[in-house]
């Protein structure tokens, strides 16, 4: 939800100590109980405490997200956004040109394996109606994330993450993010992205069934796998929304929203990114400035292809893996998404994870031998060449000493055949010198013998036109040529 902001020092934040502003929410409620506690103890003396425990918390939470909301990139209207009638006015109508998105409606169809063939395998975005209203897993989510208003009721006291603030995860209670993003009037508004789910709004909504068999989850530890590994809820209002991004390690990505509406524009992934000013309008910069420099040099750019759709309340995108998009929200929305990896997936999802995280890699796919061999028969030569054979075998420490040794036993082996051709090659150059060596060797000795006859020849006195004088004469010359050839030197003709 934005990255990691250095806001210490900046101006236009307010007068908060560092320290305050990292606190979890452990340790603003440890300060303020001990603050509350030197406040009793002051009672007897005849003092009584300025503020109860309660409107202490209160006011630390009020000051974060006071400074939160205060930092540079958040409190500007440098482009007066929110009351741009026009600007809201386009973004209500798709462009024109673009390629429309498939909506699926909620049948037995979307279990079956023809979508997981017909849309997942063949990396196609769609839209999925009626799931949210038909489901009864989303029954919690129909009714108490209906409005901001009635999801603050339920969960107002829940703390959310709206921030990460030097690797500090910054936390208030939900009732106060959701007035703020009803009120927020600048240009970029802080987008809430809570990944730390509690029971209570994980039973609210299930994993769609199209996306339950999720590879990924397997990587967690047995205990945690109940919990989503790469669940998020969204909650932001008018004008938030996600810059123009990839979604990591290889995976998709689902988004159901409850409350509001959402404009998205996906890009395939051979688009030529540079194009689409990535750099430029990154986290830091208001998702809608993207709409309103980019996107109208795009539409009409015969290069680039798009999908554009706009999300109601109710429905479900469904983002294949290596898509790029950038989503604005039109106003108030309440959504939840999560990434995965579908076996449909994972031969595209297994190189693309060897690029990005290696580490991550290894571990994946020795977890998915373990528990889903028959997936990755087709993979083998990437377990081979990523995985560790001890963390193949077992989790028992006999094992992966078993492993190692066999391991060692299989190198060993391909150090040893390496070594036997490397040899076989160097005997067979040996010998090919060699003949060349005494080939060239007779050929000297033939010459050695000739330039002696020759010598013979002319200790003789024959005249120069004596045809015996003639015929060793083009003998010389011959060898002089033979010789030229092995030395590569040009010889000219003594005649």
């Amino acid at each position: 939800g934005g990255g990691t902001t250095n806001w210490g020092g900046d101006g236009g934040v307010p007068d908060v100590t560092d320290r305050m502003s990292q606190m979890s929410l452990e340790a603003m409620k440890a300060k303020t109980r001990a603050l509350a506690i030197r406040g009793t103890r002051g009672a007897d003396s005849g003092k009584t405490p300025a503020r109860s425990w309660h409107s202490l918390l209160e006011s630390r939470y009020q000051q974060l997200l006071q400074m939160i909301t205060t930092l540079p990139q958040h409190v500007h209207s440098n482009r007066s956004i929110q009351s741009d009638s026009v600007f809201w006015k386009k973004m209500d109508m798709l462009g024109v040109p673009h390629m429309p998105v498939f909506r699926v409606n909620y049948t037995n169809e979307v279990y079956t394996k023809y979508f997981q063939e017909k849309v997942v395998k063949r990396s196609l975005p769609v839209v999925i109606q009626g799931l949210i209203d038909s489901d009864p897993g989303w029954e919690g989510a129909r009714e108490k994330w209906k409005t901001p208003d009635i999801m603050e009721k339920f969960y107002g006291e829940v703390p959310v993450c709206i921030k990460e603030v030097d690797q500090s995860l910054v936390r208030i209670p939900l009732r106060m993010f959701l007035q703020y993003a009803k009120e927020a009037k600048t240009d970029f508004p802080v987008y809430m992205c809570e990944k730390e789910l509690n029971k209570d709004l994980l039973g609210d909504y299930s994993n769609p069934e199209p996306f339950r068999d999720d590879l990924y989850q397997i990587v967690l530890p047995e205990e945690e796998r109940d919990h989503p590994w790469l669940a998020y809820l969204l909650i932001g209002g008018r004008a938030s929304g996600s810059p123009l991004h990839k979604d990591p390690i290889g995976s998709g990505a689902w988004n159901a929203l409850l409350y509001g509406r959402k404009r998205w524009c996906l890009f395939p992934p051979d688009t030529n990114v540079s194009m689409l000013e990535m750099d430029k309008y990154d986290a830091t910069a208001p998702p809608a400035y993207w709409w309103q420099d980019v996107y109208p040099k795009i539409v009409n750019d015969s290069r680039i292809r798009n999908i554009e759709v706009i999300q109601n309340p109710g429905e479900i995108v469904f983002v294949p893996a290596g898509w790029h998009h950038v989503v604005i929200n039109l106003e108030m929305t309440i959504a939840v998404t999560q990434n995965f990896v579908l076996p449909s997936m994972l031969e595209r999802t297994s190189k693309t994870l060897a690029k990005e995280n290696p580490a991550l890699s290894r571990v994946f796919l020795a977890q998915l031998l373990q528990t889903r061999p028959e997936l990755v028969k087709g993979l083998y030569s990437d377990l081979k060449s990523q995985c560790n054979p001890s963390l193949l075998l077992g989790r028992h420490e006999a094992d992966r000493r078993e492993g190692d040794r066999a391991w060692l036993r299989a190198e060993r082996m391909a150090l040893a055949e390496e070594k036997r051709k490397f040899e076989r090659e160097k005997a067979l150059m040996y010998s090919e010198q060699q003949m060349r060596d005494s080939r060239r060797k007779g050929l000297d000795a033939e010459d050695a013998e000739e330039e002696e006859i020759d010598s013979k020849t002319k200790t003789r006195g024959f005249a120069r036109n004596d045809a015996e004088y003639k015929k060793h004469e083009l003998k010389a010359v011959g060898r002089a040529r033979r010789k030229s050839k092995r030395s590569g030197k040009l010889v000219v003709s003594r005649r």
